[in-house]
């Protein structure tokens, strides 16, 4: 490198994730006729980040839809994994330890949070629009956040929150413990997601912790 040559070096760089599935349209389809049977048995729902809107429990891996869902997403949790030179040794194995769907009219929005105990989460979007709420993610160096200059625009060198527009089909996944949130839905469709947690776990520890 000569005296002229300038780097930009991007360092300690958070990766996410972001692909659309395969045949998406089909299994989203299938995605939305489970939750919405879900949704009609239990109403309530629970509770967590979700701020006015509905949230299943752990969905059902023994029914088809679910099951290759979880499949398609650990595909790509895999990629994310060898995209990092992860080892995966033989004896341990990615597991989908929780999944859940979210059914967020207007206004719905999810505070920001993180996912503990989990090393990678992320979500499926089953139904949106623009304007149902951007995924916002947030910057982990707080640091970063204590004095910043003027700027002429925003991106993504400069901006402590990045948000990502939900699109049917879109998967996103991200380390379990980026902070991140929901913007309102601002339109009259429901956003419906699903959520997910996953961890690598010892093959003979799989069985038990679903």
């Amino acid at each position: 490198m000569n005296e002229k040559t300038i780097q930009f070096l991007q360092l300690f760089s958070t990766t996410v994730l972001r692909c659309r599935l395969p045949d998406h349209a089909r299994l989203n389809a299938g995605l939305l006729e489970y939750i919405d049977g879900l949704h009609r048995a239990a109403p309530d729902g629970r509770t967590r980040s979700n701020v006015l809107g509905w949230q299943s429990g752990n969905l059902d891996f023994d029914v088809p839809v679910v099951a290759e869902f979880a499949s398609l997403v650990l595909e790509r949790a895999r990629e994310y994994g060898l995209a990092h030179s992860w080892a995966f040794p033989s004896h341990m194995q990615l597991i989908m330890r929780e999944l859940w769907a979210n059914v967020s009219g207007k206004h719905a929005q999810n505070s920001v949070h993180i996912h503990p105990n989990g090393l990678l989460s992320g979500v499926y979007y089953v139904q949106a629009e623009n304007e149902s709420g951007d995924l916002s993610l947030i910057d982990p160096r707080k640091q970063a956040w204590v004095m910043q200059p003027e700027f002429s625009e925003r991106n993504q060198m400069n901006s402590p929150i990045q948000t990502i527009t939900p699109e049917a089909g879109t998967l996103i996944i991200f380390p379990s413990w980026l902070e991140h949130g929901v913007n309102q839905n601002l339109t009259d469709a429901e956003r419906i997601s699903i959520a997910f947690n996953i961890d690598l776990f010892h093959e003979q520890m799989v069985d038990s912790a679903r």
